[in-house]
């Protein structure tokens, strides 16, 4: 009984192992190219998977670089808003400092011109005149030297006042203005500083270029006022220029 269980199982293997062919053995070995073909569309499909991947990919970022490019025009467009605003608000400061500045002004003005305020000592103001002109603050010294001879023109100090007035003009580089105040010093019908302001002159002709007219005045000098202290700078001027 058990010899007939051995023999039944032997021939169920055989069963078997006849049925289990290979499809190469039942239909035959596949067309040629149809495995290469598989493997090609294969690639090609993760090919398109990795391209459509891609393609979102760049759609996102592009989504992204919009949003921040608008973020951007927006944020620079607000900035330049507050310029604008600042520079309108910069304007109107300007204006009321201007404002007030014109009204201290002329409230300095209406104070000097009141008949309750204090009277100028032109010799003070004189004296305070030359410190500031030798500290060299010749706007300040300037406009102290004018207030001298506003304050008094036919005072002993006013011939004076109005010579410094144009030295510190000139040491401003400001040669015509130098010249418009020297040339008031010769109404002075007696003045120590005529000498000067005759030297003074032919300086400023020279500094602004016109050699002629500075000749004339440096002859000048030589010729009204032949023992002046500025007698040697005077020829020394005339030989440079005839030497041009």
């Amino acid at each position: 009984m058990r010899r007939a269980k051995d023999w039944f199982g032997v021939l169920v293997l055989l069963g078997f192992f006849g049925c289990a062919t290979t499809r190469y053995e039942e239909y035959g070995p596949p067309p040629a190219g149809v495995v290469e073909q598989q493997m090609g569309t294969e690639v090609l499909q993760a090919t398109d998977q990795k391209l459509l991947a891609l393609e979102e990919r760049v759609a996102g970022l592009e989504a992204e670089l919009s949003g921040r490019l608008s973020g951007l025009e927006a944020t620079q467009g607000d900035l330049a808003t507050r310029l604008m605003s600042l520079a309108e608000q910069l304007e109107a400061v300007g204006k009321q400092l201007q404002e007030l500045r014109m009204g201290a002004q002329l409230a300095a003005r209406k104070t000097a011109a009141s008949p309750l305020s204090k009277p100028v000592d032109p010799k003070w103001v004189y004296e305070q005149a030359h410190m500031a002109y030798n500290a060299r603050q010749y706007r300040e010294a300037k406009g102290r030297f004018l207030d001298v001879y506003e304050a008094d023109p036919e005072g002993s100090l006013a011939d004076n006042a109005q010579y410094w007035a144009g030295e510190c003009a000139y040491a401003l580089k400001d040669y015509q203005g130098a010249m418009a105040a020297l040339h008031k010093v010769f109404e002075f019908s007696k003045t120590e500083k005529a000498d000067d302001a005759q030297f003074m002159l032919g300086q400023c002709y020279y500094f602004l270029g016109d050699y002629d007219s500075a000749l004339v005045e440096f002859n000048r000098l030589k010729i009204d006022y032949p023992n002046s202290e500025y007698l040697g700078r005077a020829e020394a001027y005339i030989r440079k220029l005839r030497d041009q």
